[in-house]
């Protein structure tokens, strides 16, 4: 899938000495480049076993700092009041209405 034209090659063609005009100031102006996206989406297109192996390596890293970072310095659950009172009578074979 191509997303935009390629480049064209710039091809010149010599006019005889009395038709040539003066040259438009953008004529010697740098090419258009492609967006970013577009760029790396064609790289990606050219070179797909290393955009894949390069996709898993960044999700197994996201992984594992999610497991090293992760939910270590979360609070524990804390069942409020209630669940204290519920345990309680748990612990005392209470029954509640």
């Amino acid at each position: 899938m191509q997303l935009s034209d390629p480049p064209m090659p710039r091809i010149e063609v010599a006019e005889p000495v009395s038709l040539q005009r003066a040259a438009p100031a953008t004529a010697n102006a740098a090419p258009r480049r492609r967006p970013v996206t577009e760029r790396i989406a064609c790289w990606s297109a050219r070179h797909r076993v290393i955009a894949l192996i390069g996709w898993l390596v960044m999700v197994g890293g996201a992984f594992l700092a999610g497991q090293v970072f992760g939910t270590q310095s979360q609070p524990q659950y804390d069942p409020g009041q209630s669940g204290v009172a519920q345990r309680m009578l748990h612990h005392l074979n209470g029954v509640s209405p």
